[in-house]
């Protein structure tokens, strides 16, 4: 996108599935990160959120990309939580909530 349109690259970029890529690269048995290296962070514009399965062994290191998020510039990123019932939406925002917040000092 840099080499054929420069001007848009401040305000496009990639908006991540985490639960896609983490079911992929299940089934490609290789580790997420074989997924994940090849996106350029300053790339990251958006995130699907989804409920944790708990039929499924969550292997997404949730710790690592709210890391992440919060290391962008405020507003420069969307959280986009796909909740499919309305029970999930109260985890959903409890869990960026947690997420999100700065991390506790070590005394």
């Amino acid at each position: 996108m840099q080499a054929q349109v420069p001007e848009c690259c401040d305000t496009c970029g990639v908006l991540l599935d985490l639960s896609a890529l983490d079911t992929a690269a299940h089934h490609a048995k290789v580790p997420l990160s074989t997924f994940l290296a090849p996106i350029p962070a300053a790339a990251l514009k958006g995130f699907f959120l989804r409920p944790a399965d708990e039929n499924t062994d969550d292997t997404i290191p949730w710790e690592s990309l709210f890391r992440g998020i919060r290391m962008l510039p405020p507003h420069d990123a969307l959280i986009i939580p796909d909740v499919r019932h309305p029970d999930e939406t109260e985890e959903m925002l409890a869990r960026c909530r947690a997420g999100l917040s700065p991390p506790e000092p070590d005394e």
